[in-house]
């Protein structure tokens, strides 16, 4: 696994409008919704282990670059696609790694040491593999890793020791992070239109109303959520026949201000309706990217 290039300022993802944390929020609300589960699919979630040199090298990247927010691990961990696990041994590896990482790379031990408690929060831990055998035919520091992709059935192991492959294990490249970002990050735009359509549906036409209300004073004075509300609304137009037929008939209701404002920018609006057909294509490219990589694929969690 090579070195962590994170985007400064986390790269395109400041060009989508939901973050990919919020996938944690649309999928409780999928669950929750299995009517909804039959034309929305629900979001990917694969779980894996992790070992101290993936650590050790997301904590450098977040020593050397504070201003860049998190690393691809950790916005894969908050938005729930990967269900990251390690054995306890972790830490005492961790232990051995930091001072040896701290001293080639030119960094403070403390500072390592400062970044590791979000990651001992976030990972799911196995109490049971403390310590490592004494000897093993290869490497005796990756047998717990191993031995806890097998327990748990992980579809894999996110490191780039070259002795996980040769003990049996599945080791997950650096460009399966990537790609599960790219996914999650698509994947969340697609999702959360469609579902926000579904609610806007169900439960908030007063959100509507309310927009069709306010819309003659301009839309660069509305407030942000009246904004998202006309996005949406926009969206549900374009999927939903009888819903746009509603939301014309609405807009006639109003002022020849309203009619023009919606003129103006219903060709714009409408695209979003098109992204989130788009970005579905490309989320499913992606999945099926980094599927390829995993022997076994589709053992999620």
């Amino acid at each position: 696994m090579e070195p962590n290039p994170q985007e400064k300022g986390g790269g395109d993802h400041n060009n989508y409008w939901l973050d990919s944390k919020e996938i944690v929020t649309f999928r409780r609300w999928l669950d929750k919704n299995p009517a909804l589960l039959q034309t929305i699919q629900q979001f990917a979630q694969f779980r894996v282990v992790v070992d101290a040199n993936v650590v050790a090298q997301d904590l450098i990247h977040k020593v050397k670059f504070p201003d860049r927010g998190n690393t691809a691990l950790q916005e894969l961990i908050q938005s729930s696609v990967l269900e990251v696990h390690a054995p306890r041994w972790l830490e005492q590896d961790l232990a051995s790694a930091i001072p040896q990482v701290a001293k080639r790379q030119d960094l403070s031990e403390q500072q390592l040491w400062d970044s590791w408690p979000w990651y001992k929060e976030a990972l799911i831990w196995n109490e049971e593999l403390c310590d490592a055998p004494a000897s093993a035919e290869i490497d005796p520091k990756d047998v717990p890793y191993v031995v806890l992709q097998n327990t748990i059935g992980a579809v894999g192991i996110l490191s780039h020791d070259r002795h996980i492959k040769k003990m049996g294990g599945n080791p997950l490249t650096f460009e399966f992070i990537m790609t599960m970002r790219k996914y999650a990050r698509v994947s969340v735009v697609d999702v959360g239109i469609r579902v926000s359509g579904a609610m806007l549906g169900t439960v908030a036409i007063g959100v509507i109303r309310a927009l069709f209300s306010a819309i003659a004073t301009g839309i660069s004075r509305l407030p942000s959520w009246l904004k998202m509300a006309l996005v949406i609304a926009a969206v549900v137009a374009v999927l939903h026949p009888r819903t746009r037929v509603w939301i014309a008939e609405q807009w006639r209701s109003y002022s020849p201000a309203a009619l023009n404002v919606w003129n103006e920018i219903a060709p714009t609006l409408v695209k979003f309706g098109q992204m989130a057909q788009a970005k579905r294509i490309e989320a499913e490219a992606h999945l099926e990217k980094a599927l390829r990589s995993v022997p076994g694929a589709g053992q999620t969690a």
